[in-house]
Formats: C-alpha cells, structure tokens, sequence
C-alpha cells in the first residue's frame, strides 16, 4: 500500500477542485447552447469534456509514476488544466455574448 505524500495529495485536490468548477460551468454553458440549439458550441462544450477526461486520467496516472516522471506529469496537467479553464472561460465569454447581443 502506497503513502500519498500530503503536499501531492493537496495539489491532486486542488487540480481535481478546479476541474469540478470547470465541469459545473460546462454544464451551465450546456444548457444555455441547448436552450439555443447552438450546435457549434454543444460540440465545443463536447470537446472541453474529453479534454477535462484527459486531465483526469493523467491525476490518476500521477499515482502510478515513479518520483522522476511525478514532475513532468505535474507540468503537463497544469498546463492542460490550464488550457482548459482558458477554452471554458473564452466559451461562457462568447455565449454570454449571444445573450446580451442576441
């Protein structure tokens, strides 16, 4: 039995936070393109979806890499991690958009 050490533990829940809010927004952002049968933006919305599965699936592989590769899997999750809360702010900035213009 592994020992998670309790600084990996509180950045895995910070990521695994983050990600929560990005889906809670996703899922606003959803009903919002659904609402107005914005097909472009479900299938933009689609696509964040996988790309926050990816990010989960490296956390979980964060467990199971050896201490040499635990901070290029650190770097490559925040960066995607990244990249996706940036795609999701750009898309609720555009639907937002559609509701005050539209």
């Amino acid at each position: 039995m592994t020992h998670e050490d309790p600084i990996a533990k509180a950045h895995r829940e910070e990521i695994e936070a983050r990600l929560q809010q990005g889906k809670a927004k996703l899922d606003g952002l959803e009903a919002t393109a659904k609402e107005r049968k914005a097909h472009a933006d479900i299938e933009a919305i689609k696509a964040l979806r996988a790309k926050r599965d990816e990010i989960q699936a490296r956390i979980h592989e964060l467990k199971t890499v050896g201490e040499a590769k635990t901070a290029q899997v650190k770097a490559d999750i925040g960066a995607k991690l990244a990249a996706f809360e940036e795609e999701v702010n750009k898309l609720a900035t555009k639907l937002k958009a559609h509701v005050t213009h539209g």
